[in-house]
């Protein structure tokens, strides 16, 4: 349906939330709010989840394990994962997985349609991956995965007039990928992998039918 509003909070350890394959947590409708937090205190250790299946436009949507934007805290330790497949219009994704202990993280976005905007942070410490696919025109993908190390990424936009931003900090590790096909206006990719010691490497591939609208800018210490 339209115009609801969902907010789902799981405390503690082995949270969850399934779908896409096992066909529940779908959101079929547009101008829906959801907001999906999972784990941080009482003293969790690991497994978070997610999978979630949109399709619709003008959605809203906010999922952050083991927490914050904004569901604060960010004390804890937790497995994370998290798969959303959207398909429509103008939708929202706001992601955010973080940790305080070592390791986990992961994350993938497939998002089809035109003008979504994805904002997605994976930060501290260890562990991150993150892989998202966007087939369509005029979608935003700015990610960044912090501290210490043992980032990745990977990213494929297919469609006209679509940006990345992407930031992956210390401590060393990096990587990277970026995948961009353009056949017509403007098209960005801005990639800055700081350091705290080498890691880094990075490969994009633009392809572009009009060369002057696309742009690509790398920092690398």
């Amino acid at each position: 349906g339209d115009f609801n509003t969902v907010s789902v909070t799981q405390v503690g350890n082995k949270n969850l939330l399934t779908g896409v394959t096992g066909q529940n947590a779908r959101i079929y409708g547009s101008f829906n709010t959801v907001t999906i937090r999972q784990g941080d205190q009482p003293t969790d250790t690991g497994k978070n989840e997610v999978d979630l299946d949109v399709e619709g436009s003008y959605n809203r949507l906010n999922l952050n394990q083991a927490v914050d934007v904004n569901g604060a805290s960010v004390g804890s330790t937790s497995g994370h994962y998290q798969l959303a497949l959207i398909q429509g219009n103008s939708n929202q994704l706001t992601t955010q997985q973080t940790n305080a202990g070592s390791g986990s993280h992961y994350l993938e976005n497939a998002i089809t349609g035109n003008s979504n905007v994805l904002t997605e942070y994976q930060k501290d410490t260890g562990g991150k991956l993150l892989f998202v696919n966007v087939n369509g025109d005029s979608n935003t993908v700015t990610t960044t995965q912090q501290g210490s190390g043992s980032h990745y990424l990977d990213i494929s936009l297919t469609g006209n007039s679509n940006s990345v931003a992407a930031t992956q900090t210390g401590s060393a590790s990096h990587h990277a990928t970026i995948n961009l096909t353009n056949a017509g206006g403007p098209a960005s990719v801005t990639l800055n992998q700081n350091s705290s010691v080498t890691g880094l490497v990075y490969s994009i591939t633009q392809s572009c039918t009009t060369p002057a609208g696309c742009s690509v800018a790398i920092t690398q210490p």
